[in-house]
This record gives C-alpha cells, structure tokens and sequence, in this order.
C-alpha cells in the first residue's frame, strides 16, 4: 500500500513541531501539516516558559526577551503582594520566533512542512490513517500509517475517534501595550475583569508588555475594561495591537490514544490547571509522544494496546500537579471579591509566599507540593472566609 509518510502531525505549534522533529530525527517520513498560511502569525500566547524547560528543550537563546523572577499580584481592593526568588524562574520568549524555530528544527530532521493546509477530518482503516485536508480551495487526503493531532483546543477533529471531550475551556485574550517603565509580571484578581480567573500584564521589553486575561463571559469587553484601569493609574500607556484571543482547555481529554493515533498538547488538554500555560506542558508531553511512537513504528504495532503506554507515561509525569491545580482553581472561582480580598491579606500577614519561595519543591512547572503546603498554613483562615 502506497502512504503519503509514516506519520501525519497535525498543527505546528510548540507540541506539534516537537513531536515531528523528534519522530523524523528517528528516520521516519513526517508530514508536519499546519493550518496557517505563516508561522507564528497570529499568536494568541504570552509565551513564559520555565527556565528548566528553555535549558532542556534547548531554545534558542535569542527568542528570550525577558528574564522573570518577581510577580506582584493584586487583590480586588488593590493591596498587593510579591512572589519573589533570586534567580529567575522563567524566560518570556518571542512566541511567534518560538514557532518558527521548533519547526524549522522539524523541517531541518526530514520533516515536510505543509501550511495553509487545514485538517478537516481523520479517521482510521485496519492499515492506516487518513486525513482529509483543505489547501487554497483544493481538498484532498493525505494517508499515513499513523497520526498525532497536535492542534490546538479543537473539539470538532476529534468528535468522531471515541476520545470523549475536554469539558472545561475558558477564553483567553491579550493585546500588547506600551508601559511607561520596565515592568514586572502583575496578576490581578477579581470578578470585575476576570471573574472566577485572573489578568496580567507581562513585561516583554523595558517599554512594551503583554496584557491579557482569562474569562469565561464578556469577551473583550473585560480586556478593554482592564486597559482602561491600567491608563487611569499610570501602569500602561496605549494599547499598540489587536486583541487575539484562543480557547484555553481547563480539564484533560478523557483519552488521548486510540488505534494509529495519539493527541497532544491543547488539544489534549496538557496545560496547567492554575494558569492555563501549555508550552512547557505540551513538550514534555510531545518527546513522550515521539519516544511512544517510534518504538510502536519499529515493532509495526499501532493498534490502541501499543499505544496507551503514551498516556501512563504522561499522566505518570504531570497527572498530580494537573489534579492539585484543578482543585485549587476550583476552589478559588468560588471565592468572592471579598472574600479574595482577606486571602491576599493573609498570605501577606503571614508570609506564605515568602515561605512558598523557599520551598525548593516549588518550581515554575510543578505546583502540586507547593499548593499543598499552602493550603495547610492557610487552612484556618480558609475556613473563616
């Protein structure tokens, strides 16, 4: 039977494109399909990985724009509090120039790169997949002895693979704005903005950052209402973009892996529960992806049994944190502006993120024992809100 390649990765996003250049580097034909007509453009991300992660995945250190080690969050009445450690924590990197370097790496291993191609069904038969896409007004089926689906929170490509649903998203929205000095990474909470979720505003220069929020209902309006705070108190200049915006998965696809294909990354719901950032996330997920593919490859088993070890391997990896930050985000929506208030007031009183920050358990990527230790010296006052 004559296959277009090996294996098809659908999206070339951060998960995607590690997926393909890990799975040709191994010597097998990818195609890496990609439904924009450019890399990078439009990018709805804000682009902060860990440091650990930037070393491990070996990003190129000109895509860094800003070093993080501090973040001040802000309660609904204005009182403040800092997060700080004395090295940096993560990098915020250009997201658009992180697209185009993962897959130029991909291209560079022996994948085929095909953009403005959109993927608009796969299915399987008993010896291979098949995808059908739509490319400047021309459909057509690429086949493949397997697949990933790496793009993105996009319900309707996998409504038919007997995968169940992601059954939690939220909208997240950003826009780049002038600020009048180098900034610091500011989170603020309430439900005048971001009800149930939080904003922030992200340095990206000494003079530009991102502001963005995470919302449920109102769409840009809350964006526009955040801008607006911001300028009235000095914090921002003038906005200099427009809002983009993408759906953000906040629970996990029930399955990942079926016969001939495995999910990654947004599209598998592999994002922090606490901040919906999926980069680091979605990489560790792709190598384990790529390294369960090519043994499936090599031993010609494709089928759902040789493929599950993919998930227990990347539940093994992140399913604690993911569980832990889902029960503390849950038990933060219902919170009510004051009762955030009286949070803020004491973790400030009593030093929980100067304790958090000493904690070396604690990391950009892995939240789960540190939200444990502060649930435990904030267990009292939780129960007095």
């Amino acid at each position: 039977m004559n296959l277009d390649s090996d294996v098809i990765v659908i999206g070339a996003g951060p998960a995607g494109s590690r997926t393909a250049q890990r799975i040709a580097a191994a010597g097998y034909s990818v195609i890496l399909i990609e439904r924009r007509a450019e890399l990078g453009n439009p990018v709805c991300c804000t682009g902060i990985i860990s440091c650990e992660a930037f070393t491990r995945f070996e990003i190129d250190p000109v895509i860094a724009m800003r070093e993080l080690k501090r973040a001040t969050i802000y309660a609904p009445n204005g009182r403040s509090v800092q997060a700080q450690r004395d090295s940096p924590q993560a990098v915020i990197v250009d997201r658009g120039s992180l697209d185009g370097f993962l897959t130029t790496r991909a291209v560079e291993s022996g994948a085929k790169l095909l953009l403005n191609t959109r993927a608009e069904s796969i299915r399987t038969d008993d010896n291979r997949v098949i995808v059908s896409v739509a490319s400047c007004e021309r459909s057509y089926n690429l086949t493949a002895r397997a697949a990933v689906i790496a793009s993105g929170f996009t319900p309707a490509l996998l409504r038919n693979l007997g995968l169940g649903r992601i059954k939690d998203a939220a909208l997240g929205l950003q826009v780049e704005v002038d600020t009048p000095e180098p900034a610091e990474v500011q989170l603020f909470l309430g439900r005048r903005f971001a009800p149930g979720f939080f904003g922030w505003l992200a340095p990206i220069s000494d003079r530009k950052a991102k502001l963005g929020l995470l919302t449920r209902t109102k769409a840009d309006n809350s964006l526009d209402a955040l801008a607006d705070f911001l300028r009235c108190r000095g914090m921002i200049h003038q906005v200099t973009d427009d809002i983009q915006c993408r759906p953000i998965p906040f629970s996990t696809l029930p399955k990942t892996f079926t016969d001939r294909i495995m999910v990654v990354g947004d599209a598998a719901g592999q994002v922090k529960s606490t901040t919906g950032g999926g980069l680091s996330y979605g990489m560790t997920c792709a190598d384990i992806a790529a390294d369960t593919m090519t043994k499936a490859l090599s031993r010609n088993k494709l089928d759902a049994a040789a493929l599950q070890s993919y998930e227990r391997a990347w539940k093994a990896r992140l399913g604690w944190d993911l569980r832990l930050g889902r029960l503390a985000m849950h038990a933060f929506q219902r919170l009510s502006d004051r009762q955030i208030d009286r949070l803020i007031e004491r973790c400030a009183d009593k030093r929980v993120f100067d304790r958090m920050a000493a904690d070396e358990r604690l990391t950009f990527d892995r939240h789960g024992a540190a939200l444990l230790s502060a649930g435990r010296s904030l267990w009292p006052a939780l129960l007095s809100l």
